[in-house]
């Protein structure tokens, strides 16, 4: 038997008007109300929103007939609740690193509209979670409808399950589900380098191309690929750890358990390792200066250091790491095909003195160089808070899917 409606309702913005009658439709009708009318981009059609923000209070503006009250005009309250969270949704965005916890609240634009950082407690999961929340906390206003995550390793996008991190103490660790737990709002969580790629693609170096390859060289060596303007991530949520491509078999012990991975060559870790043997080997040289003449204080850093005050061993050693990431990248070009090359991350401070080798050596390497349309390598235009805010989006958009 068809349900009758009540007499006293207001509908939707564009909607047509229900017809006349007086019955409660509860939440459950509540939610298909919202599928069938709901005049918000932002609004899921497959998560109902949790007790926190202005989606609660829409929410709880449905009367005992299951529509929403009237306010004494012909736009009713909940009408003008759901064009507020259209206009004006924002998302926190949190990029969880090795080091660090950036967390960023973000508007529908790209904008910042306020930021935290805190340590990363790397050894310990739940204290690791137990930061983000108080971080998340700190962040929370009216406006805000989704959470999105950035964490380093493998990450099921999915259950929002991290896996994996093969440089931190985290195994099987449900960070949605605790996420959305503590906060009341529906959390989104991915790799870190793909929330990052999504940020340069949605606001930074990437806008405007439809196919992008983003490679993050900081301590290790990440990626993230969009290709015909969506994320790519594989059939099981992997996709593009280009990082841990073997590329010397005897070559250093990766924490992943392998040898000879491409981070092992081509990141800051690199650059440290080959700086300080240089300072063991040459005491007198710049980089053991700049380390108090204590090699293992080296770091990729040091070595920076010394190449930008004209160091010749240090320009070497970046020369030689920025060749290896450069021959890692024609690979990948090779393979993906992208329209631009996005270097992104720490490493990225040393400016030409690594992307102009990386640039000689990927001309070298990639198939038909002269035959093809050039490829582009760029820095990044978000640096360090292209994860954040590339989290932010994606959980906007999920949320609107």
């Amino acid at each position: 038997m068809r349900r009758s409606w009540s007499p006293s309702i207001c509908p939707l913005p564009g909607s047509p008007a229900p017809p006349a009658g007086g019955s409660r439709i509860g939440e459950r009708g509540a939610r298909r109300v919202v599928r069938r009318w709901s005049p918000c981009p932002t609004w899921s059609r497959r998560r109902w929103p949790g007790p926190c923000g202005k989606a609660a209070g829409w929410r709880r503006s449905f009367t005992p007939t299951g529509w929403p009250a009237t306010a004494g005009s012909a736009r009713c309250s909940a009408s003008r609740e759901l064009q507020d969270v259209s206009e004006a949704a924002q998302a926190l965005g949190i990029d969880v690193g090795g080091t660090k916890i950036e967390s960023l609240r973000v508007a529908r634009d790209g904008s910042i509209l306020s930021r935290s950082r805190s340590v990363t407690p790397a050894d310990d999961p739940e204290a690791t979670i137990a930061a983000m929340i108080e971080a998340a906390k700190g962040l929370l206003e009216p406006q805000v409808v989704a959470i999105g995550v950035g964490a380093a390793g493998l990450v099921d996008a999915n259950s929002g399950v991290l896996r994996f991190a093969p440089n931190l103490a985290w195994r099987e660790l449900p960070i949605a589900a605790r996420m959305s737990d503590a906060l009341g709002l529906p959390c989104q969580v991915d790799n870190d380098a793909n929330v990052a790629a999504w940020g340069e693609y949605r606001f930074g170096a990437g806008r405007g191309y439809r196919h992008m390859l983003l490679v993050t060289v900081g301590t290790g060596i990440g990626g993230g690929i969009v290709a015909g303007r969506r994320l790519f991530r594989g059939a099981h949520g992997f996709a593009a750890e280009i990082g841990h491509i073997i590329v010397e078999p005897d070559g250093p012990l990766c924490g992943c358990g392998n040898r000879g991975c491409l981070e092992q060559v081509a990141s800051g870790q690199a650059i440290g390792r080959l700086g300080r043997e240089a300072a063991a080997d040459r005491p007198q040289s710049l980089i053991a200066e700049l380390a108090d003449h204590d090699p293992m204080h080296v770091t990729g850093e040091t070595v920076t250091r010394a190449a930008k005050a004209g160091d010749d061993v240090a320009i070497r050693i970046l020369s030689q790491v920025g060749g290896r990431l450069g021959e890692g990248i024609a690979g990948l070009v090779n393979v993906i095909d992208p329209q631009i090359v996005v270097i992104g991350g720490g490493v990225v401070e040393a400016g030409d003195l690594l992307i102009r080798p990386a640039e000689a050596a990927f001309i070298q390497a990639v198939e038909g160089y002269e035959h093809r349309p050039a490829v582009p390598l760029v820095a990044a235009q978000l640096g360090n808070d292209a994860g954040a805010v590339g989290a932010a989006a994606l959980a906007l958009e999920e949320l609107g899917s």
